[in-house]
């Protein structure tokens, strides 16, 4: 699949005619190129991001107001929709900006790329397809995803990824880290551990979720990592090269290994 057709987005809706009618203003998105850049939306959406369902409305949180504003201006300058950045007060673990998209025809659109609808946490959902297979699709889906979730640990050297997945849809979510895994491997030879589950929550619901857990332990994978991939974010990016340059020192001096 290259593209996003009309007749894809029109089938998300429950009768032809309505569809028709909603997307009426909209055929000039369509055919849609599946492209670098909107695997990146898909990954922002996937990680800091949220799809609503029944409303499809999209939200997307960060702690950085630039960060934001880089989205708000991808989705403007593909689709010609953007909206207003304003702080998230009920947050009680730090100062958070939101932006939200109150587009029903581009949620439709975006979950037709491949982004999960509703709480992501319960639901199962694939790793697209039409990413996966593409290199540089992969190659900003990874970067972006890695921004939004991924953590650099200084201590015991690694990038990782986390994600939370209900017991219900684990085995999904392990599916999806396997194919995330396999094409770092494939499309730039980054060998990264086992994929592991750890931790567990109980929710509100009474639901239990538990912790997916991917990382490159390696320091030939980190170089690789650093140049074939990167983090968007400078603050990290700048981190990793320090990471690479500490193992470098420390491996010279022969006061450490990894």
């Amino acid at each position: 699949m290259k593209y996003i057709t009309f007749e894809d987005v029109l089938n998300t809706y429950k009768t032809r005619e309505a569809g028709i009618k909603a997307l009426s203003k909209y055929h000039h998105w369509f055919p849609l190129l599946l492209s670098p850049q909107i695997a990146g939306i898909v990954a922002d959406l996937m990680g800091d991001g949220h799809l609503q369902y029944p409303k499809w409305r999209m939200d997307y949180t960060s702690a950085s107001i630039e960060e934001l504003e880089r989205f708000n201006r991808e989705i403007q300058k593909l689709f010609g929709v953007s909206s207003h950045i304003r702080q998230v007060t009920q947050n009680k673990f730090g100062k958070t900006y939101l932006l939200g998209l109150n587009c029903n025809q581009l949620g439709r659109v975006m979950f037709c790329c491949g982004v999960p609808r509703g709480a992501k946490v319960l639901t199962s959902f694939d790793f697209p397809q039409w990413i996966s297979e593409d290199k540089e699709c992969f190659r900003r889906f990874i970067q972006r995803l890695f921004d939004c979730e991924g953590t650099l640990d200084v201590n015991s050297p690694g990038i990782e990824l986390r994600m939370w997945k209900e017991n219900d849809v684990l085995e999904n979510g392990l599916i999806f880290f396997e194919t995330m895994k396999s094409s770092l491997h494939r499309h730039f030879d980054i060998i990264c551990n086992n994929i592991f589950v750890t931790d567990s929550n109980l929710r509100k619901d009474g639901k239990v979720t538990r912790c997916l857990r991917l990382k490159i332990r390696r320091m030939e994978e980190f170089v690789k990592f650093y140049r074939e991939i990167g983090f968007e974010t400078k603050a990290k990016q700048d981190k990793l090269l320090q990471l690479i340059q500490k193992i470098e020192q420390r491996k010279k001096s022969g006061s450490a290994g990894i």
